[in-house]
């Protein structure tokens, strides 16, 4: 008899841990590198994939880099069925909160009785984008508030050593890192024999049919990303985010506030540019901005051609991102 209680015994704890185990599969895209968009490099989110039946978390945020935030995360899957989010901020007790639903592309918890956040969602999106969001109505305030956390899923490798170029990719990334880091939204460019030769003379190192991504939003510009690898090795080699279009409104009609609103962006994630420079001239105003993060130069080019006889007024503006030991810089 107490054989069997026994064996009865270790088979209900077998069957428990099983259905936890089983649980978390409900949840396990969830495993792996997010990295936070808009953020310093290392601010993100990670999650170990599920054994023992938890899955356990970490965030980071960086600032001028220097870590300012952080929590520690789990996913645990109960006896009774029930999946639970666990999350530790710094400095903080835990929060905990109960699974609603969870499925391939969203997760949904809640604890109405938290003070702040009630609700967590992780909902994945198209290209390996996560979009993470905290929602409910803080204390003494009698309106919701919603917070999102747009993820982008990263390569969890450790880092090369290679000096990061743009959103994550370092400088001689082939073209699955940049698969992984833009998804489906990734194109080749199309070269035909004409712009293969006229692309020859100025970088003749570069690929004609590099990968890019068009739009590229950016503060409302719709950019042309363009990421220039090696004609050889199909390897990264220099970024630049082109627009160019008509300006309505004759003069100099929305050049200077739209240099002053991505001189702005770049200025608050890189600092105080290093050099500026305007000039003036009749045919065309430019006005350049330059930064150095690391290995790295990034230079925002703003050109304006006013009106003229012949037609109406144009604006093109360019940021581009090399390393500094590009060209013959890498010779010295």
């Amino acid at each position: 008899m107490r054989r069997l209680a026994l064996a009865a015994f270790l088979s209900t704890l077998a069957a428990g841990a099983c259905a936890a185990a089983g649980g978390l599969e409900r949840v396990a895209w969830l495993a792996g590198c997010w990295r936070a968009e808009g953020g310093e490099p290392g601010s993100g989110e990670q999650w170990l994939p599920p054994a023992g039946g938890t899955m356990l978390g970490v965030s980071r945020t960086v600032k001028q880099g220097v870590t300012v935030a952080h929590e520690f995360m789990q996913l645990r899957a109960l006896a009774d069925g029930n999946i639970v989010f666990i999350a530790q901020p710094a400095g903080q007790p835990e929060g905990r909160f109960t699974l609603l639903s969870g499925g391939p592309a969203e997760a949904v918890f809640e604890n109405p009785q938290h003070d702040f956040p009630q609700r967590v969602v992780y909902r994945l999106e198209e290209g390996g984008r996560l979009r993470a969001r905290i929602e409910g109505k803080p204390p003494g305030n009698g309106g919701m508030k919603t917070v999102e956390f747009p993820l982008q899923r990263v390569p969890c490798e450790a880092p090369t050593g290679q000096p990061e170029a743009f959103q994550g990719l370092p400088w001689g990334a082939d073209e699955a890192a940049m698969l992984a880091r833009f998804g489906t939204a990734l194109k080749l460019a199309e070269c035909s024999a004409a712009a293969r030769r006229a692309a020859r003379p100025a970088r003749p190192a570069e690929a004609c049919n590099h990968p890019l991504v068009a739009p590229y939003e950016v503060a409302g510009v719709p950019f042309r990303l363009n990421l220039h690898v090696d004609d050889a090795t199909r390897r990264l080699l220099r970024v630049a985010l082109v627009w160019e279009g008509a300006v309505p409104g004759g003069a100099d009609a929305g050049f200077s506030e739209k240099h002053r609103q991505l001189r702005q962006l770049l200025a608050q994630r890189y600092g105080s540019p290093e050099s500026t420079h305007v000039a003036n001239e009749p045919e065309a105003w430019n006005a350049q901005a330059r930064w150095r993060r690391g290995e790295t130069l990034i230079e925002l080019n703003s050109t304006f051609q006013p009106r003229s006889a012949g037609g109406g007024s144009r604006e093109t503006v360019e940021i581009v991102y090399r390393p500094t030991t590009a060209g013959d810089a890498g010779r010295l």
